[in-house]
């Protein structure tokens, strides 16, 4: 059998463990972040937890995530919370030289010289830039937004077209990286290390965030070119969204840490769940380290589920996904979820 057979046979394997488990519909905006990191933490040793809880409090972010919660309950809120940092700081944009000037001034270096709790970032882009700035970690002094740092783009081509490689920096490269840090690198790189670890775990086990197909030499940028629908009346361009923005959103929008908690729990005490992800003392794909074979199966998966009818090879026309489609999407996104989590256990045990 072929590496890429094992791959793939991994992937749907995975896939198969939840496909009869029960429940809703549940998401990779900030809920399903926050799912996997609830997850994680349920599967962390406490050991582990007190040293991740001791460098999150370095965020600036570290003080509205744990005001009014209780002295108990604030280790779990600021990692269920930092998890969603990645993406929260995109809300907090300056450019050089177009926007007010950040105080006190850049001096060239994208590394804020003020306060921490008043930096702002620069998007420097969704290709990283040439340079050791894409893929350094200095810290919560980085002014920069590092979006490339969200997805690892395998190209495929369903036309047999030209394709473009994914960049050299990206989440597979930076998720090694980190982790690396996390066990040897500066209190700064440490502290710093463990959202964007939180976030990225999560990330690459969204089937689009390992791929990007190509019809006629132009890339689809993981289904963001593809638009769908789902239960308009109407299905047009105009009215869709896009197919990386459907399961982005495949596990719902509630954001309450309870009800995450509980949600957490029940996709790990599932009895097949459990048997083939959660438990730490189960071999099986959980205990896959490297971060380029996660991306290997959410690529995988992509093809089989996410490019799957009624989804087309085309841009210019939308499509409107059936209820079977949507039910493959939720059940690989749990499954998906329980698996992120849980590596993401493994790989805080053995870094801290």
């Amino acid at each position: 059998m072929t590496r890429k057979t094992l791959r793939i046979a991994a992937g749907l394997a995975a896939f198969a463990v939840l496909a009869s488990a029960p429940g809703a519909a549940l998401a990779w905006n900030n809920r399903g972040h926050m799912l996997v990191a609830a997850v994680a933490w349920g599967k962390m040793s406490p050991a582990t937890r007190t040293k991740v809880n001791a460098l999150l409090k370095q965020n600036p972010l570290y003080p509205q995530w744990v005001a009014g919660v209780p002295a108990a309950s604030r280790p779990v809120t600021a990692f269920l919370k930092a998890a969603t940092w990645p993406d929260i700081i995109k809300g907090r944009m300056c450019k050089l030289n177009t926007d007010p000037q950040p105080t006190p001034p850049n001096s060239g270096d994208n590394v804020w010289h003020g306060a921490a709790d008043k930096i702002c970032y620069i998007d420097d882009g969704s290709t990283p830039p040439t340079g050791p700035t894409a893929s350094r970690n200095v810290g919560f002094s980085d002014m920069l937004l590092h979006k490339y740092w969200h997805y690892e783009d395998l190209p495929f081509a369903t036309d047999g077209g030209a394709t473009e490689p994914a960049p050299g920096v990206n989440a597979g490269t930076q998720i090694a990286a980190m982790r690396d840090q996390l066990r040897t690198g500066s209190a700064a790189q440490r502290a710093y290390a463990v959202p964007w670890l939180i976030h990225m775990a999560g990330d690459i086990h969204q089937p689009l965030h390992a791929t990007s197909r190509f019809v006629g030499g132009k890339a689809d940028h993981g289904g963001n070119s593809v638009k769908v629908c789902t239960t308009q009346t109407t299905c047009t361009l105009g009215s869709a969204q896009s197919l990386h923005s459907f399961w982005d959103g495949a596990l719902g929008a509630d954001q309450d840490l309870k009800v995450i908690r509980t949600e957490a729990d029940k996709l790990c005490n599932a009895t097949a769940v459990k048997q083939k992800l959660c438990d730490p003392k189960t071999a099986g794909a959980e205990d896959v380290t490297d971060p380029e074979a996660w991306i290997a199966g959410s690529f995988d998966l992509a093809k089989a589920f996410a490019y799957a009818a009624p989804v087309g090879a085309t841009t210019s026309t939308a499509f409107r996904l059936d209820a079977t489609y949507r039910t493959n999407a939720a059940r690989v996104a749990r499954t998906q979820v329980a698996l992120a989590g849980t590596r993401l256990a493994k790989l805080m045990d053995a870094s801290l």
